[in-house]
């Protein structure tokens, strides 16, 4: 009975010393120098980490101090300039970033509620137009098969299910498109 007791003990310290034991913060030395950070956006690019001309902050590692004031814009006029790019962005043959685009503007259009004045009908056709951008350059930019390879071309375009099934003409076209691979 007293071992027992003994035993109970023992293991109450030793879970209490691995408890403090994990619980010590270990700091730095201060004169640790720190890696550099790369803020050019053609060393993210060069990764293909980042689109080339996508519409994202390259260094937010510090305060961001506003130059100029930014008026403030519906959810609506946000996702009408994001499927106004995506369209640029196509026609400029940058088909990742055109999707990319298209696919945020597209989120934007359906997870929006009512807007006053609009009708949702052609909140509806302009979330279509911005699923058609967003196959059609997933298309184009999986077919390319100098920079994917073929598994990832293949990955990339069963992603656009999520999208194109809920349009007939999408979905017969993103079907042709992985067949074709």
């Amino acid at each position: 009975m007293q071992s027992r007791r003994f035993f109970i003990a023992f293991l109450l310290i030793a879970g209490l010393h691995r408890a403090y034991a994990t619980d010590e913060i270990v700091v730095p030395p201060e004169n640790t120098p720190e890696p550099p950070l790369s803020t050019s956006a053609e060393d993210t690019e060069d990764n293909g980490i980042i689109p080339p001309k996508a519409d994202t902050l390259i260094n937010s590692y510090g305060p961001i101090t506003p130059v100029t004031e930014m008026e403030d814009k519906s959810p609506y006029q946000q996702a009408q300039e994001e499927l106004v790019r995506s369209h640029e962005l196509l026609e400029s043959s940058d088909f990742e970033a055109a999707s990319d685009t298209a696919l945020v503007a597209y989120d934007d259009f359906n997870g929006m509620p009512r807007v006053p004045g609009v009708q949702r009908t052609k909140i509806r056709s302009q979330a279509h137009e911005a699923a058609k951008v967003y196959v059609d350059a997933s298309i184009v930019a999986a077919s390319d098969h100098s920079t994917t390879a073929l598994e990832e071309a293949r990955g990339r375009l069963e992603d656009l299910r999520d999208v194109a099934r809920n349009y007939l003409e999408l979905n017969k076209k993103l079907n042709k498109a992985i067949n074709d691979l």
